[in-house]
Formats: structure tokens, C-alpha cells, sequence
């Protein structure tokens, strides 16, 4: 009785949102594919219209579907015969948001490629976190420790998410420290803001993240193949360096920077307008802060400061 009750008002809000669809002249429509857990790919359907009672723009959730074929032009036909099943005309349709990926994008075979024979005058949108994505990932090929330091993260997670007991014995020196009861992330690449809250949380629990590792590597009861122990050795050891700190606060605060157009990107109403001022801000930040002086975020400074206190050079570290 509850689940015909929630589909009738699904229904209901289904039908009033494609009326009014139907009533605006144009609508964009945005889409992207996603894997459940079941491991099935699936297409989100988003649409982009003018509500002619409230008189505003308004972005609404239309549809998922699942997918086989992810070909351009298989995705196309779905798109189609989903929207001509609502009674939408894609000819009404005027704009077109995607990612990237040549499927969607493709000038021959991609999904814009086939609505622009539907209507000529379409235009393409690259998602902005998209391409934000990309930009980060391209710059970061110019920084050769990222990939290092990425790689010890990565090494990091798989040392605690395959033993409980390690697991344990990081929470106690949690509270033993008085650190936050933190757990090590495992970094995803398809998540925009995944590498700063694996960040986040290595900074949080640094001081116990580093008595667990060097408890369970000296432990005889490790469990550790002689070639698993060789291993996390090393990343014992790079977690220990200088350098590995010193990025990890770096990272903070321009990763900060970074986020914070990243969350702005993602606002429901983002106009051009606002879009590039996001965009000129967050440069104008990075320029002045670590291009044009020596100023470098809060973190880092801090990071600095506190080491010249102690009196401690980087060749304590080990």
C-alpha cells in the first residue's frame, strides 16, 4: 500500500514536471552514465527548461535508464524514444551537457553529433567540473612527486582495508594521541573531490597512522608475506619523509582553492556570469598566492613555522 502510495505522487510530480516541460518553447537536456553497485551501467536524465508559472529556470531530474550499448548512437536512440514517449520533441531541444567522453562529444558518433542532424542550432556544454577535472589531472602530470605521493596513499588504504586488526590498532592510538577517529580513504579518481579528503584525513591522523604502521611492520605477528612486508616497509618509510609532509600541507591549501570552485561548479543556478567569475578567482588566488611570491597557503605556513620553532630541519626526517 506505501509503495503505491509513493508511485502515484512519483507520478503525479512525473506528469506536472513534463507538462510544464512541454509548455516551455526550448529545453536542454543533460545526461551522463554511471555504474551501480550491481555493476550495471546506467544513463541520468536531466532536463533544463523554463517554468512558465514561476517564472524562473529550473533543472529537473527526468530519468535513469540502463544501458548495454554505450555507442553514441545507441545512446542516442534511447534519449530519443525516451523523450518522444513523454511527448517532447527533440527538435525543442536546444541544448545538449555532457562530459567529455568521445560517446557523448564525438563530432561523428557521439551523442551531440546525432541531435545536431535532429536540430542544427544545438549547442554543446562540457560539464565544468568535468572539465575541471581534466585540467587538474593534466597539470598534475607536470608535478612528479604527485604521482608518487598518489601511489603511497593508494598503498596506504590497500595496508589497512585488508586486516580489521590494523584497523583496530589505529583507533586505539586514535585515542591514545587524541586524534579524530579517522579512517584511510581509498582515493577515486572519478570523484572530484576524493584526493582532498584523503589529504584531510592524513593530516588529522598522521601521528597514529604512523605508530600503526610502525607496530604492525615490527610486530612478529604481522601476517605479512616477506615481500608485503619489503613492500609497506617503503611506504612506512615515504610516510616519514620530509617531502611527504611538507606536500601533504601543501596540497591542503591549494587543493582548498581548487574545491571551492569545485563546490561553486556544482551550484543549482550557475550562469555564465557567475561561472567565470568562480573561474578568474580561483586563478587569480593560485597566481598570487604560489606564482607571483614565496606566500603559500595557511597549512603550509603553519607547517613552516612550527619546525622552525622546534628547531627541526627536513634532515630530521627520515
Amino acid at each position: 500500500m506505501a509503495l503505491q502510495f509513493v508511485e502515484s505522487i512519483n507520478f503525479i510530480l512525473e506528469r506536472s514536471m513534463i507538462e510544464t516541460i512541454r509548455r516551455s518553447d526550448y529545453f536542454s537536456i543533460l545526461i551522463d552514465e554511471s555504474m551501480d553497485i550491481s555493476k550495471h551501467e546506467n544513463l541520468i536524465i536531466y532536463a533544463r527548461y523554463y517554468d512558465d508559472i514561476k517564472c524562473i529556470f529550473k533543472t529537473s531530474y527526468l530519468k535513469l535508464l540502463r544501458i548495454k550499448d554505450q555507442s553514441g548512437a545507441q545512446i542516442f536512440l534511447m534519449l530519443k524514444n525516451f523523450l518522444l514517449s513523454k511527448g517532447l520533441n527533440v527538435k525543442s531541444c536546444f541544448g545538449f551537457g555532457s562530459d567529455g567522453a568521445s560517446n557523448m562529444t564525438g563530432y561523428r558518433k557521439g551523442v551531440f553529433a546525432f541531435l545536431k542532424k535532429e536540430n542544427p542550432y544545438i549547442i554543446l556544454q562540457h560539464c565544468a567540473n568535468h572539465r575541471l577535472a581534466l585540467a587538474h589531472s593534466d597539470t598534475g602530470k607536470e608535478v612528479k612527486y604527485l604521482k608518487e605521493y598518489i601511489d603511497i596513499i593508494n598503498d596506504t588504504y590497500a595496508f589497512f582495508s585488508k586486516s580489521p586488526r590494523r584497523n583496530i590498532l589505529l583507533k586505539k592510538f586514535q585515542h591514545e594521541v587524541m586524534e579524530p577517529e579517522l579512517n584511510v580513504l581509498r582515493l577515486c579518481p572519478t570523484r572530484w573531490l576524493s584526493l582532498s579528503q584523503c589529504v584531510r584525513n592524513i593530516r588529522k591522523m598522521f601521528q597514529s597512522l604512523v605508530l600503526s604502521f610502525d607496530e604492525e611492520i615490527n610486530s612478529e605477528d604481522h601476517g605479512l608475506t616477506e615481500a608485503s612486508k619489503e613492500k609497506y616497509e617503503a611506504v612506512y618509510f615515504q610516510i616519514c619523509e620530509y617531502k611527504f609532509i611538507a606536500f601533504t600541507y601543501f596540497l591542503l591549501d591549494i587543493l582548498g582553492i581548487v574545491d571551492k570552485l569545485c563546490y561553486e561548479l556544482q551550484a543549482d543556478e550557475l550562469n555564465y556570469e557567475n561561472y567565470a567569475t568562480s573561474v578568474s578567482t580561483c586563478f587569480d588566488e593560485i597566481q598570487e598566492n604560489y606564482l607571483n611570491k614565496n606566500f603559500y597557503g595557511d597549512n603550509y605556513r603553519k607547517f613552516k613555522s612550527d619546525l622552525e620553532k622546534k628547531r627541526i630541519s627536513p634532515e630530521h626526517y627520515y
